[in-house]
This record gives structure tokens, sequence and C-alpha cells, in this order.
């Protein structure tokens, strides 16, 4: 697809950007659709990026704008030999690219949100959890383990660590 759309846009715009060559990788962030990286020198693509989390769960439109989008960077450091990030000649290669959104930012909804955090602490004092995390690296769960922690309301410092990913 992005290649069949350099191809367009170098016939339309008379142009001659060369075609993706570049790995594309897959990551399972939640906040950006996609990224574009590229080698300061010479404005060499180094990578594409994209989100696994939004490409299962957003449109195709969207899908195919974040495409574009990402491809929009690619082609105005190109053009420019300049980072043109979001300026007026990326936004211009956006027009050129018949783009309907510009932009790469994945809303989520609180429902979305909510459901992906994992881990909940809680009290007996209280059935809400005091505390919820999408995770916790060792050293956090180190200090529950060790009751580092206490409950802010009754002090207690036998905490209940429920990971919801395994009672699902």
């Amino acid at each position: 697809f992005m290649n069949q759309e350099i191809d367009k846009f170098n016939k339309k715009y008379n142009e001659n950007i060369n075609h993706v060559n570049c790995p594309i990788v897959f990551n399972r962030r939640h906040n950006n659709r996609g990224y574009y990286r590229f080698i300061k020198l010479g404005y060499t693509p180094m990578e594409f990026g994209f989100s696994l989390y939004v490409l299962e769960n957003d449109e195709e439109c969207k899908i195919k704008n974040t495409i574009l989008h990402e491809l929009a960077h690619m082609i105005s450091n190109e053009i420019y030999q300049d980072n043109c990030q979001h300026d007026t000649r990326w936004q211009g290669i956006c027009e050129k690219l018949e783009m309907e959104d510009t932009s790469a930012r994945y809303k989520r909804t609180l429902e979305e949100t909510l459901r992906d955090y994992r881990y909940k602490i809680y009290c007996p004092c209280s059935e809400k959890p005091l505390a919820v995390y999408h995770r916790m690296n060792k050293n956090t769960l180190e200090k529950f383990k060790r009751h580092a922690y206490r409950c802010k309301h009754c002090g207690n410092n036998h905490l209940i660590l429920v990971d919801d990913k395994e009672n699902k």
C-alpha cells in the first residue's frame, strides 16, 4: 500500500521518491497509532512503527490515514531534506496525499483505558482498589511482598495485589 501511494504521488507530482525499503515494526502502544524514524544524515528512512492495538481496534479509514500520515513524514523529509515534523511543508504533502485526517493520536475511551489496567491493590478495609497499575516493575512487586506499602485509610500494611490478567 505504501509503495502504491508513493507511485501515485511520484506520477501525479513528477517526483522521484524511493519506495519504502526500511523495516516496519509493530508494538502494543495505545496512545500513538504510528511513527516514522529516520537517520538525520541524509534523512534516510530508518523504520516505520504501527500500534497493533490500534490496527486491531480502529476503523479501516483511520488505519489508512495513519499509514499516509507516516508516509507524509517520509516524503516531506526526502523532498525538503529537513525534519518537517508537522509544519506547513508536511501539511502540504498531506493535502497532496488526499488525507482525511492528519492526526496520529489514538483517543481511547475510558472503558478501554480501565480494561487495560492489570494490577489492582486492595486493602481489607475497602471494596474498591486503592491503586491500579498497567504494569509493575520487579522492585515494586518486591516492596508489596515485603509489606512496604500501607493503606492511607487504615494504615494496614498487608495489602492484596491482584493480577487481573491471571484471573480472566
